[in-house]
């Protein structure tokens, strides 16, 4: 089974990817991952679409950062992956990535609210119309259990 991983770094996908980890370990799976760097981080800057030499070189810099983030996650729960670096919006360059490498599973995390630039549904929408015949896993996080009420 192959499977290919997408993230921006977020702490949301660190956890989702802990989630992804866990069943591909009992799946034996051509473990890859992708970072797009296509959306700037709003701390780098107003959060859009790269389109300037600068931002183009910050989104690349913060997708290098998330995809070492990402392959050090999988590694320490024992995976062992190959890391793609991608430029363009995650509705085109995801897709395209998928094309290329024809994965049987595709994990996105579940867009939130956060310091990073959540996922617009759009993309997720985009993504989800692939023309791969694999299948799509949105991933989030596992949240912590609202405490007993008395």
């Amino acid at each position: 089974m192959k499977v290919l991983i997408a993230t921006d770094g977020a702490p949301e996908d660190l956890a989702a990817i802990d989630e992804a980890a866990r069943l591909l370990r009992l799946a034996a799976a051509d473990v890859h991952v992708a970072a797009i760097a296509g959306l700037v981080p709003a701390e780098l800057g107003y959060a859009t679409r790269a389109r300037t030499a600068a931002h183009v070189g910050q989104a690349l810099a913060h997708a290098e950062t998330a995809l070492a983030a990402a392959l050090a996650r999988l590694e320490a729960h024992g995976l062992q992956a190959t890391g793609h670096t991608c430029e363009g919006g995650p509705a085109e360059a995801l897709p395209a990535l998928a094309q290329r490498l024809a994965p049987d599973l595709l994990v996105l995390c579940a867009p939130v609210e956060g310091p990073f630039t959540p996922r617009p549904r759009a993309d997720l929408a985009a993504i989800a119309r692939h023309s791969w015949p694999g299948a799509i896993l949105l991933l989030r996080p596992r949240q912590p259990r609202p405490a007993d009420r008395v």
